[in-house]
């Protein structure tokens, strides 16, 4: 599957060199930069129809140079621009003092300030301030200028990216920009999609300053993000004369007493994306009494010898375990001994990934999908970790164990053996409610009983899950959405990648 390259800070400057080393001219890259940033603004308040002041914060490096080529272009547009410069003239970098004087050439307005009552936030701010290079602590004025940005109602433009974050691990220490668009320069950034980062970008464009493409096509990505568009030839096929076995039968081990929501939330999830039958073993004895999908045919797992439930995994195309399932003792060993018995392709989640957790030397059947958030994610990588190399540990886990690893989040990554980590940045804040993980479970299980391999299936299903939730945003909003929203809402999900065809 294709997509764009998602770098660090630190590859990015290296490949800028390399385009320097040919002889290309920085101030060549730094005119497209501005360019393209200005032509965003113009689209972005062409487009909310927007007639306000522009200020443009600027520092003393290339972003701050960025900003002048940005301000100088508006201005010539007849937009009303002004320049506050946080630096004196004679600490900023001779580039940036260029792009400066040919500013105010032009006849236009701004002012070194060093208070931070000395400018306004009355209309759109750019923020060219820190760019991709910044690391470390914002302290004293910078943070006084930032946190004033923040708390206005202003709508904030960052320029590459927003002053504060980390490009490369999205740290923020203690402050950072709060942008509702950044305007990313030649690659994305790993520092938007890591930490606090994704809490600062808001909606993210990425545009070309003039970095040949041969750089771009060098640059070691440490991500890729999905081009959208392909999603519709993931679609399992629909042929007519299909039956409700050959669509895609699914058995799940799922739900107990008191938590089988859990269970009919993923059998639903599994249902509304296209598989054709579900059978539910659940860990109770009454597991139909408080059913609450009739399309689900329910059976009690401890009533039951574990060679049929076996022998109904191995009929089946897809087995899911985990969701409500309980932790207690004889669901562990039931565990254990399903997993030297099943056959077909597996997902895992929730507490089937915690009998794991509890011994990893049960063998896990190969290309098995397992969907953990973060905390169940440090239960099986058993080891200390940091924010720098948590994703490093994910990546090397799926290679250990030759698994599929979802790690669900406000970005959510898939790590596949052999391949380049892929991210998910989409959804709502709304799906960080009791649930949500459970009909991403069905929806993957239902891709992957269609024919989709693990990887195919894993991808897809995370995108359906993450359109069900920006639509159940829309419908119910992000304070209101609850998990079985989504289950109604998977249809326009479905809906909107056929249109993309």
């Amino acid at each position: 599957m294709d997509g764009i390259k998602v770098v660090s800070g630190e590859e990015m400057r290296r490949i800028e060199s390399l385009a320097y080393e040919e002889g290309h001219l920085a101030e060549d890259f730094m005119e497209n930069a501005g360019r393209a940033v200005a032509e965003a603004i113009i689209d972005w308040m062409q487009r909310f129809s927007l007639s306000s002041e522009i200020i443009f914060l600027v520092g003393k490096g290339n972003n701050g140079g960025d900003g002048y080529v940005a301000a100088r272009i508006l201005h010539a547009q007849n937009y009303s621009v002004r320049v506050y410069a946080l630096f004196p003239e004679e600490d900023t970098s001779s580039l940036c003092q260029k792009k400066a004087q040919e500013y105010f050439l032009e006849n236009g307005k701004g002012q070194y300030i060093s208070k931070v009552e000395d400018f306004s936030c009355n209309g759109i701010i750019v923020d060219a301030i820190l760019g991709t290079g910044f690391k470390g602590k914002v302290e004293g004025f910078l943070h006084d200028v930032i946190a004033k940005v923040n708390d206005s109602n202003s709508f904030v433009v960052a320029v590459d990216i927003p002053s504060g974050v980390d490009a490369t691990t999205g740290a923020v220490d203690p402050i950072a920009i709060k942008a509702d668009l950044t305007v990313s320069l030649g690659l994305l950034k790993t520092g938007f999609y890591l930490q606090k980062g994704y809490d600062y970008v808001g909606k993210v464009i990425l545009k070309d300053f003039g970095l040949p493409q041969k750089f771009v096509e060098s640059a070691q990505e440490e991500f890729l993000l999905p081009l959208e568009d392909l999603f519709a030839s993931l679609l399992p096929e629909i042929v007519p004369t299909r039956h409700k076995y050959n669509t895609g039968s699914i058995t799940a081990i799922a739900g107990s007493d008191g938590l089988m929501g859990a269970a009919f939330l993923s059998s639903l999830g599994a249902l509304r994306s296209g598989a054709g039958i579900v059978f539910l073993y659940a860990n109770t004895s009454t597991p139909a009494k408080s059913g609450l999908a009739p399309e689900v045919l329910y059976f009690s797992l401890p009533s039951l010898p574990l060679k049929s439930v076996i022998e109904k995994c191995n009929q089946s195309h897809v087995v899911y375990i985990g969701p409500g399932l309980g932790r207690d003792e004889k669901m562990k060993k039931v565990f254990k001994d399903l997993m030297s018995a099943i056959k077909v392709p597996l997902v895992l989640d929730a507490d089937a990934l915690y009998f794991w957790s509890q011994d990893l030397s049960i063998p896990i059947p190969p290309h098995t999908i397992i969907t953990p958030h973060k905390k169940e994610m440090l239960r099986l990588l058993q080891e200390e970790t940091t924010p720098a190399n948590f994703i490093g540990q994910c990546r090397q886990f799926a290679e250990n164990y030759s698994v599929h690893v979802v790690l669900k989040g406000a970005v959510t990554f898939i790590f596949s053996p052999g391949n380049k980590p892929y991210i998910f940045p989409w959804g709502d804040p709304g799906m960080a409610t009791a649930g949500v993980g459970d009909v991403l479970t069905g929806v993957i299980s239902a891709l992957l009983a269609q024919g989709l391999d693990s990887q195919k299936a894993a991808s897809l299903g995370v995108y359906l899950h993450s359109l069900a939730g920006k639509y159940a945003a829309q419908e119910f909003g992000s304070y209101s959405m609850i998990a079985s929203d989504l289950i109604g809402c998977l249809p326009k999900g479905f809906q909107s990648i056929l249109q993309r065809e």
